[in-house]
């Protein structure tokens, strides 16, 4: 008795799916013929991998279908690559790779063209979303990778560290909250007429809008941006300060828009990484050094205002 590629999918959708009649349907099958592959294979493995309710086997894994599931992503992720490279079909499907808007400055796509290529040698599309669309859209495999802030809750997608993007305050030329030999601010010292960039993960947003409302700031009443297009027009057009992820930095003070101040005490960072699919990065052999290089290198150095920090 063996364990097929078809049978580790059955198993895998059910769990995706989060219920043995939804993940049936998703591949296809009949519900009891989808329970029978699982009894095969709790069979085969020798544990039980779903909790049970009562008598009623629940789509929540035990620990050991934990292990299970991460061995099958494995298997299909490798199986999907190595397909991949054979089939004239693949060649003609169109894969992504997508960057969360706040970070897209701080890539250097032709190393991750150069990562991509791995998959497959052409069609490739490199585009910007919202941080939720990058997560959806690698979960599903429409996108081969991903760069977001903060490791998303999903199962589906590995994540792998690249750096650490911090919170800085973007100040619009001319206007003197500190004096100009002065770099960093205390977030009492954020004006109330702020805006605060809000394409970053919910806990990022969440960690800015403590620090502040400890501050003293209204937060409920402050306006927040999550397109960079409308964060730079915030600065020039209206010229109030944004709070903003640090890797927007360079584009601000090379525009001329302003200069960009760090805070003084309880400083709000993120870690910066790569997700893919369960198990491609693995299958794809991708190694933690190139996985980094990634990072543009004018954006990691040592210095205490540094865009991204790489990962030692």
């Amino acid at each position: 008795m063996e364990i097929s590629l078809r049978k580790m999918k059955v198993f895998m959708a059910i769990v995706e799916a989060g219920s043995f009649t939804k993940g049936a349907a998703a591949v296809k099958i009949s519900q009891p013929a989808a329970a029978a592959i699982v009894d095969e294979i709790e069979g085969i493995s020798k544990h039980q991998l779903f909790l049970r309710s009562g008598k009623v086997r629940t789509a929540k894994l035990t620990r050991e279908g934990e292990e299970v599931f991460k061995v099958f992503s494995r298997v299909v992720s490798s199986y999907e690559l190595e397909i991949g490279k054979i089939t004239s079909l693949h060649r003609s499907l169109r894969k992504s790779s997508l960057i969360q808007d706040a970070y897209s400055s701080s890539i250097d796509v032709s190393r991750l063209t150069g990562i991509m290529r791995r998959y497959q040698e052409s069609n490739i599309e490199i585009g910007t979303r919202s941080r939720r669309e990058v997560i959806d859209s690698v979960a599903k495999r429409e996108a081969i990778l991903g760069v977001i802030d903060d490791a998303p809750d999903n199962s589906n997608v590995d994540f792998k560290q690249i750096g650490v993007v911090s919170i800085s305050l973007a100040v619009p030329s001319g206007l003197n909250i500190l004096s100009d030999s002065q770099r960093a601010l205390p977030w009492r010292n954020v004006p109330d007429s702020a805006a605060i960039f809000s394409g970053v993960s919910p806990k990022l947003l969440s960690q800015i809008q403590a620090n502040l409302s400890v501050a003293g700031l209204d937060t409920g009443n402050m306006i927040t941006i999550n397109n960079k297009e409308f964060a730079r027009s915030f600065l020039s057009d209206l010229r109030r300060p944004v709070v903003i992820p640090s890797t927007m930095t360079e584009e601000i003070e090379a525009l001329g828009l302003g200069r960009v101040l760090t805070f003084s005490h309880s400083p709000v960072s993120a870690p910066l990484g790569i997700i893919a699919p369960k198990g491609y990065i693995n299958a794809m052999k991708i190694s933690n050094r190139e996985l980094q290089s990634i990072l543009r290198s004018g954006q990691t150095g040592g210095q205490e205002d540094d865009l991204v920090q790489r990962v030692g």
